[in-house]
């Protein structure tokens, strides 16, 4: 899955575990926040399956964050952010947003259009492999 955000809007940095940065993002984008995290698709063999015949192993494809423990957000959501983040109840998984000298720093899309070219990146060479093989 790529993302192409146009404008001149900013972003947030939200922090969460390394495990939890792909559910995170995808969970506040499922609730209606603009929320992004770059990624990336591996293939690797089927882990606790035995070898077919010709020495092979089945293949599995999992999604992994480029970024681990980052996410960005709008930055226009930010206070409504702050709130999701200090609930005692919430769907998301837990996170902090990033804090320098008592603000919350704007990124620029300008500054995450390389982690964006980076993710389309590794999904077109995931796709021309599966090509090749003819999968997908």
């Amino acid at each position: 899955m790529t993302h192409d955000y146009g404008g001149s809007q900013r972003w947030c940095i939200l922090r969460t575990s390394g495990s939890r940065t792909l559910a995170l993002a995808d969970s506040l984008t499922k609730a209606g926040f603009e929320a992004w995290s770059p990624r990336k698709t591996l293939r690797r063999a089927k882990a606790g399956v035995k070898r077919r015949a010709d020495g092979t192993r089945p293949m599995v494809e999992i999604d992994a964050a480029i970024l681990p423990t980052f996410v960005f957000a709008r930055a226009r959501d930010v206070q409504t952010l702050a709130q999701v983040a200090c609930a005692d109840i919430t769907p998301h998984p837990p996170f902090s947003i990033f804090r320098h000298g008592g603000r919350y720093p704007e990124i620029a899309d300008s500054s995450v259009r390389g982690l964006q070219e980076a993710e389309r990146e590794a999904t077109a060479t995931i796709e021309a492999i599966c090509r090749g093989q003819g999968t997908r």
